[in-house]
């Protein structure tokens, strides 16, 4: 028997040649990935998304002026934020991160709307810092009751 038990492997001595083709399960993924996060109720002023720890975010706050600030977002993580307040006409929302550099680019036309719940989502395309780059769409969400794609 070649078998090799975990007790024979250092800590962190895996590399990806060794480990089987779709073996890693969603459970061994890093939290940003796998956590469901609490409602957000800060409402205006600096509203800290820590994408580390969560790549979902739901603000149940009726939004004034505030600033969506980007934490920790890695290159190739998409971010989602529900505006899911009752009352969203009041809301003036700008972007920020905690890159010393970035660029935030808005992709098509579609403006927050303040009548309805709203979906931020975002993508980082780069978190090099200095020069980050972050795209980002915002769209209405509509509630479709129907099983229809």
């Amino acid at each position: 028997d070649d078998a090799i038990d975990s007790e024979h492997y250092t800590d962190g001595s895996i590399d990806t040649a060794h480990i089987a083709d779709d073996n890693i399960t969603h459970a061994k993924l890093e939290g940003r990935y796998t956590t469901i996060p609490a409602d957000i109720t800060t409402t205006t002023g600096t509203i800290n998304l820590d994408c580390a720890s969560n790549a979902n975010f739901r603000l149940i706050g009726n939004l004034g002026t505030c600033t969506f600030n980007l934490q920790n977002i890695k290159t190739g993580q998409v971010v989602e934020v529900l505006c899911d307040g009752s009352v969203l006409s009041s809301a003036s929302i700008s972007l920020a991160s905690t890159f010393t550099a970035e660029s935030i680019n808005k992709i098509g036309t579609t403006n927050f709307q303040g009548s309805k719940k709203n979906l931020f989502v975002f993508s980082c395309l780069d978190d090099t810092d200095g020069d980050a780059i972050i795209n980002y769409t915002v769209n209405e969400v509509d509630v479709d009751d129907t099983d229809q794609p």
